[in-house]
Parts: structure tokens; C-alpha cells; sequence
């Protein structure tokens, strides 16, 4: 059986973003990014670091089960592919003070 397997990444968000070709919509949709929406991301990772939040992004690849290696050696050396990701969420997290204590 042709089985599939999703490979996140997460990462800056400026990054992740430029790798992704796809963004999953409020439905559950997936949208091509065109400029536009590029844009639009680029301008709220914008405003997220102008307000002192540190940007990360989250997107997955779909892969055929069988290209993905189960076997631990197999896995170390295997190199992700890059590109064609699609982009889940681009949030914006506080960094904690050192004199917080939690």
C-alpha cells in the first residue's frame, strides 16, 4: 500500500516561510502562496519581532512512507528534501527574563 507520512519543520520563520510553496487556509485548506500572501506573512513576522517576539514557523512535507528511513543509522545520515512545504502557523513567542522564575 502506498502509504504517507508528514515531516514537520519548524524553525525562523523567515526561513521556514521562504521554503514553503503551500499554506494551509482557516478549513483545512491548502492555498498556493502566491506574492501576495507572502507578503502578508512577511509584514505579521514583522510585527511580531517589532513587539520583541521571537518568530518560528511550523510547516510539513507529505513524503511516500517508503522514502522516509525507519532504521535509526539509515535516519542520521538521510538528508530532508527541501522545499515544496506547506506552512501550518507562523507564531510569536516571548522570550523569558532570566529573573522570571516559572
Amino acid at each position: 500500500p502506498d502509504s504517507q507520512v508528514h515531516v514537520h519543520w519548524k524553525g525562523a520563520a523567515e526561513i521556514v516561510l521562504a521554503a514553503c510553496t503551500t499554506y494551509m487556509d482557516t478549513n483545512e485548506q491548502l492555498v498556493p502562496l502566491d506574492d501576495g500572501k507572502v507578503e502578508y506573512f512577511k509584514k505579521a513576522i514583522e510585527d511580531m519581532a517589532a513587539g520583541s517576539l521571537r518568530c518560528v514557523a511550523i510547516a510539513y512535507r507529505p513524503l511516500k512512507g517508503e522514502t522516509v528511513p525507519t532504521d535509526e543509522d539509515e535516519l542520521s545520515s538521510w538528508e530532508l528534501p527541501e522545499g515544496d512545504l506547506v506552512l501550518l502557523a507562523i507564531v510569536g513567542l516571548k522570550v523569558c527574563k532570566s529573573n522570571v522564575t516559572s
